[in-house]
């Protein structure tokens, strides 16, 4: 089991040696920060940065959740690190943490084999998760490398509720929030979920309720307290926490590029070009991968197969935004269910969908893995299906930033 692990490991950093080859590491979600920049992390937080919207400056109180990163870089360039390395060690971490997250979830739910090491594969190598390293959103692509952690965690500790457990589970769900908070409220939606489904199938209902009434208690305290140096300035002072296209639900129709047939493909619209707005014309090959997910319901019963079922289900429905059938749900979630303006960009729920997705394929895999034809067919296309990375065809990160020498001579 441990030279698959490593064998696979092996082969998602082979497959993206573009990334660990090319510098400086720059996209068209992640600007280069020069020194001085960098430097002025190392402060108390502000709600303003003067580096934001093409350096006419820009309120950040919507992303001064990400301050304890941003003073950890600060500290960093202070003893001589520079932007590519400190980039990289956004990347290396993200590609490291990522595979043991969902391997200790795939142990967890009892996958092993050539089951967890390709469901392991596609979570790390899908095209959703590729764009985000690729278009420069770094922080959210960490956040979705710890995801799987924190559920794995957080079953853990409803298993086992101690000390132990409870300081595991709120310091995976810390990282999340400092990563990316938006992607908080996917993980409560997640668990949320988890608790209908455990609180019907338990025998002693009481019981189950005031266990997760406790760990919401204690983590809802815990995160307040951690985030409370921007939470209570915002409150006090009146301000607005976000921008105010944010609550404009026109702007869902205008995010909405992923059709029923993307997200049901998983396949990211922008994929591989990544030019916003370019949606791009679905590939067959694609087909395999929602094959092999709902494949798993075809064999035996299994609690953890329906339950990532539905979670993979509402991710393809919530992901597509306004787009046709039902568009006007996700209208209607987003001007009436709390918090949900955060995702006036629908793609963020392909969180759901990937974590799903990558659980079923490795129960479907699990099943059949000692049919090596049918095993050496799909691998080889679950590497077909991320080729535009190894070939370099790739527009961010993954490739040679363009015109890096009149950049340079322009800020000198």
């Amino acid at each position: 089991m441990k030279k698959i692990n490593f064998f696979i490991l092996f082969l998602i950093l082979l497959i993206f040696w573009k990334l660990w080859t090319t510098s400086p590491k720059v996209a068209v979600d992640l600007p280069y920060w020069f020194k001085d920049t960098l430097d002025s992390f190392f402060s108390t937080p502000f709600v303003w940065r003067e580096l934001l919207a093409n350096g006419m400056g820009e309120a950040v109180m919507t992303t001064l959740s990400v301050y304890p990163e941003l003073f950890v870089f600060g500290l960093l360039s202070k003893l001589g690190l520079s932007f590519t390395i400190l980039i990289y060690l956004l990347l290396i971490p993200f590609t490291l943490v990522s595979f043991y997250a969902v391997n200790k979830l795939f142990e967890h739910l009892g996958i092993t084999g050539w089951g967890s090491a390709l469901g392991t594969f596609f979570f790390i190598t899908n095209s959703y998760v590729i764009l985000l390293i690729d278009g420069g959103q770094v922080n959210l692509a960490l956040s979705y490398g710890v995801f799987p952690l924190a559920f794995y965690l957080y079953r853990k500790t409803v298993e086992s509720f101690n000390i132990k457990t409870v300081c595991k589970f709120l310091f995976s769900i810390s990282l999340v929030s400092i990563f990316d908070i938006r992607v908080l409220y996917i993980f409560a939606f997640l668990i949320l979920l988890d608790f209908i489904f455990e609180l019907l199938a338990s025998g002693q209902k009481f019981k189950t309720l005031s266990k997760y009434l406790k760990l919401t208690l204690i983590s809802t305290s815990f995160l307040s307290g951690l985030h409370m140096y921007w939470i209570l300035p915002t409150l006090l002072s009146g301000g607005q926490f976000l921008p105010a296209n944010y609550g404009r639900s026109d702007q869902i129709n205008f995010l909405s590029f992923s059709s029923l047939s993307h997200s049901l493909l998983l396949y990211h619209p922008n994929f591989y070009e990544n030019v916003f707005g370019r949606v791009t014309t679905l590939k067959a090959e694609f087909v395999l991968i929602p094959l092999l997910a709902f494949g798993s319901l075809f064999g035996k019963k299994n609690r953890w197969i329906g339950f990532f079922a539905m979670i993979s289900l509402i991710g393809v429905f919530l992901s597509k935004g306004s787009q046709p059938p039902f568009g006007g749900i996700y209208q209607f979630l987003f001007n009436s269910l709390p918090g949900f303006v955060l995702f006036r960009d629908p793609s963020k729920l392909f969180f759901l969908t990937a974590l799903g997705y990558s659980i079923l394929i490795g129960f479907t895999i699990q099943r059949f893995q000692k049919n090596y034809i049918f095993l050496v067919v799909t691998f080889v296309l679950l590497i077909f299906l991320v080729r535009p990375v190894f070939l370099g065809q790739m527009t961010g990160l993954f490739s040679q930033p363009r015109f890096e020498k009149e950049y340079f001579s322009l800020s000198s």
